[in-house]
């Protein structure tokens, strides 16, 4: 997920982004082996769908029709804190639920729609490739179950 928002954002300011993940990836929102805790039920609290919504505009639809589904937070369920509930707010915020791979699923889904973002599967990360004085990173050199790559920017 980290990868997957940091390549959104820096799709902005850069001509070539490319993202490296160890795993395939699946054509449906199920779990990967390189994902702990991928089947468990994941929270996205407003902070976090305010910004993906921001980023991949209609991410709260996608992510409903997609099945996930909301609570408001302190309506729905009472929070334990230091040895007591919190008491009610006036405030409602509301979170949205879902398994890691539908929200990873769909932030996967708009990231690759990016043209000039590349999303590589199955690579692994081998090292830095520097300028002959060492004092820069020109990119990095990646192996692939069939070659080694090199990636570079």
């Amino acid at each position: 997920m980290a990868g997957l928002v940091t390549a959104r954002v820096l799709a902005d300011a850069f001509s070539e982004v490319t993202v490296i993940d160890r795993d395939s990836f699946p054509t449906e929102p199920i779990p990967r082996r390189g994902v702990p805790q991928g089947p468990q039920p994941h929270a996205l609290w407003e902070s976090g769908r305010a910004t993906l919504e921001d980023l991949f505009p209609g991410f709260s639809e996608e992510l409903l029709a997609a099945g996930a589904v909301t609570s408001e937070l302190g309506n729905d369920f009472k929070i334990h804190s230091q040895g007591d509930f919190l008491a009610p707010g006036t405030e409602r915020h509301s979170m949205y639920f879902a398994t890691r791979p539908v929200f990873e699923h769909l932030v996967r889904q708009r990231v690759s729609t990016l043209d000039h973002v590349d999303i590589r599967a199955q690579c692994q990360f081998i090292e830095y490739l520097v300028d002959d004085d060492a004092t820069s990173i020109e990119g990095i050199a990646i192996r692939n179950r069939a070659t080694h790559c090199r990636a570079s920017r």
